[in-house]
């Protein structure tokens, strides 16, 4: 009798484990600290372009400051200077999204390797919470309220170090995976629709102010002769051994006849004209390269949680460019405190 029943309870508990593992999707470490590093060099990437462009805009309004003494035309308004802040200020707040999104991968990779629970996820509540707060913004228009100066960003506090959890066995740490790649996953697919649909925005900014830069260059370039556009020649004339000389340039303008200063002039606007198109082209595609990568990201995530194979090859087919544009010369993280989530 007494093996009949423990006979009967070994059966029931097999039935019992596969019943479990038939619905459990098991989901490959290895993989998923893969993508959480492509996923942190996407967003660092990404930190670094929209610092970029919030220097930009400075550099601009200093740029129109100079402008408005040299040619006598009125200066910026307060209308137009509130306008700038608060672009400044959305700026701010994307990167600081981006900034707790690296620390939520931080979390699943430290989930993915052994060392964390997933009892609880304060970074992925802000992180959704700066999103909502983000797309109840003002708009950047003129007349609207005027947002305090715009302050350099300080990365969140590092959370105190503690102990890690117990280690969980195989199908536990497989269901918080999937509800930590799921949390991920939806946070990629916010900041990508954000992307999307302040891309005018975003490249109305960036033309501002790249033809308030081409128009100050212009104009200490043909009124007050103060520059040297030896940087715009070299590219012509390394190839074939030669070098522009500023000191030459400059002595044996005056003595050019009318009409070839009138030509050099209106070469040396012509490649300023030509820059300011392919900055402006390079910036479109930047900008396209982060909102596609956003979007691939959030795939490979469900396709990590199907249990499936994930291919970073196309990750890396925008991820390269954008680290090269942005000037990233290391892939190496900068050592944190490992966050709680």
């Amino acid at each position: 009798m007494m093996r009949s029943i423990l006979r009967a309870m070994l059966v029931a508990t097999s039935l019992l484990w596969v019943w479990l593992l038939s619905g459990c999707t098991t989901i490959n470490t290895g993989s998923a600290v893969r993508l959480s590093g492509e996923g942190q060099l996407t967003a660092r990437a990404m930190i670094d372009s929209l610092e970029g462009t919030r220097r930009s805009l400075s550099t601009y309004v200093e740029g129109q400051a100079l402008q408005s003494k040299l040619s006598g035309r009125e200066a910026m308004s307060p209308q137009a200077l509130c306008s700038i802040r608060a672009v400044q200020r959305g700026l701010r707040l994307r990167v600081l999204m981006l900034r707790k999104l690296v620390l939520l991968y931080d979390r699943f990779t430290a989930l993915a390797q052994f060392e964390y629970g997933d009892e609880a996820a304060p970074i992925y509540d802000e992180l959704m919470l700066d999103i909502d707060r983000y797309e109840h913004l003002p708009d950047a228009s003129p007349g609207s309220s005027c947002p305090e100066d715009d302050l350099q960003t300080s990365p969140p506090a590092a959370q105190p170090s503690e102990p890690p959890p117990p280690r969980r066995t195989r199908i536990s740490q497989d269901r918080s995976l999937i509800l930590a790649s799921t949390r991920i996953r939806q946070a990629l697919d916010r900041i990508q629709t954000l992307w999307r649909r302040e891309k005018s925005v975003y490249l109305s900014v960036q033309k501002t102010a790249l033809h308030g830069q081409k128009s100050l260059a212009r104009l200490l370039l043909t009124r007050y002769a103060s520059l040297s556009p030896s940087a715009l020649f070299a590219p012509h004339l390394s190839a074939f051994g030669l070098d522009w000389d500023p000191y030459a340039f400059v002595s044996g303008r005056d003595k050019l006849p009318a009409d070839q200063q009138q030509a050099l002039s209106d070469g040396l606007v012509a490649v300023l004209d030509e820059r300011s198109r392919r900055l402006l082209a390079e910036e479109e595609a930047r900008y396209t390269q982060q909102s596609e990568l956003l979007l691939l990201l959030s795939r490979q995530h469900a396709i990590l949680e199907a249990g499936q194979a994930i291919d970073l090859r196309h990750i890396s087919q925008y991820l390269v460019p954008l680290l090269r544009s942005v000037n990233i010369t290391t892939c190496t993280p900068t050592p944190t405190a490992t966050p709680t989530l």
